[in-house]
């Protein structure tokens, strides 16, 4: 394979790689381990174990709503911390979107999906 056609390939990969189940799991996960690296937080959460634990607590279904509203950035699955002060750990943890973040921070209550469309989707 020529270098430019594999450069190609490998942008057309990631990009649809960062838009997967799989790619996002990984993501959310890299960025929480980073975050505990860089601000010295104990960090004992294994990535097998945070995958079931996201399925477990609506990833699915926010990752689904997520493509529905064709990737916008602000429904994209997040991880909050409960406790801005405490380290990732699952009882500190919530999946969210930054959209939901965004409402928490400014006091309002309601959901994206409630707001927009009733609900999440199945």
């Amino acid at each position: 394979m020529k270098k430019e056609n594999k450069k190609e390939y490998m942008k057309i990969y990631n990009k649809l790689y960062s838009k997967s189940e799989i790619g996002v799991l990984k993501k959310l996960y890299h960025h929480m381990k980073e975050r505990s690296i860089k601000n010295n937080w104990k960090f004992t959460i294994l990535y097998d174990d945070f995958v079931i634990w996201a399925y477990k607590n609506k990833f699915r279904r926010l990752f689904n709503f997520w493509k529905k509203t064709q990737y916008d950035k602000l429904q994209k699955p997040s991880i909050d911390r409960i406790n801005d002060y405490g380290v990732y750990e699952f009882s500190n943890m919530k999946i969210t979107t930054l959209w939901d973040l965004r409402k928490y921070h400014k006091g309002l209550t309601f959901s994206y999906y409630e707001d927009v469309n009733g609900g999440l989707p199945k």
